[in-house]
């Protein structure tokens, strides 16, 4: 994919998932789907919206995702939390594929929103049935542990762990 007018309508679709979500402050850097590169701009980048909002958590795609972008979206990560020396806790979370988590976090409560929120991407929806996958996976994740009906689960670590995590992942 990659064009600008599927950028320019995952852009769109993420702002009104934002208000669904009450999220009011949102940052795009100009990168096209399927064509994220670590670089110095994208680092940098990324570098500075930390620098502004002083996050003490990131939520972040898996590390082992087999995505490419959401791959080199964890290592553009760890480079700049590197180069700033900062500190926060990271989340990271399951798109396609289950992985190991130490947190889980029943959504019960917020599922409508977030079944709002994911139909929204109509762009992300016309090729996979993603609200069905994910619910399925939420809904395994509660089962499994027993809590609720629906939960999230993600491996949470601190950065030095994270950074740790990433530089063996390069090797």
């Amino acid at each position: 994919n990659g064009s600008r007018k599927i950028g320019l309508s995952r852009q769109i679709e993420a702002q009104h998932a934002s208000k669904i979500l009450g999220i009011s402050d949102l940052t795009f850097c100009a990168n096209f789907d399927g064509q994220l590169s670590v670089n110095k701009k994208a680092i940098g980048d990324l570098a500075r919206i930390i620098r502004v909002f002083q996050p003490r958590i990131i939520y972040v795609p898996t590390f082992l995702d087999p995505h490419q972008d959401h791959l080199n979206t964890a290592k553009i990560l760890a480079q700049a939390l590197k180069m700033l020396n900062f500190k926060c806790w990271i989340f990271s979370y399951e798109i396609w594929s289950p992985i190991y988590i130490n947190r889980l976090i029943i959504i019960d409560k917020v599922l409508n929103f977030k079944k709002r929120a994911i139909k929204v991407y109509k762009s992300q929806l016309i090729d996979r049935p993603y609200l069905k996958a994910i619910l399925g996976l939420n809904q395994y994740r509660a089962k499994i542990f027993d809590v609720g009906n629906y939960a999230e689960g993600f491996f949470v670590c601190d950065t030095r762990t994270y950074i740790k995590l990433i530089t063996q992942l390069l090797k």
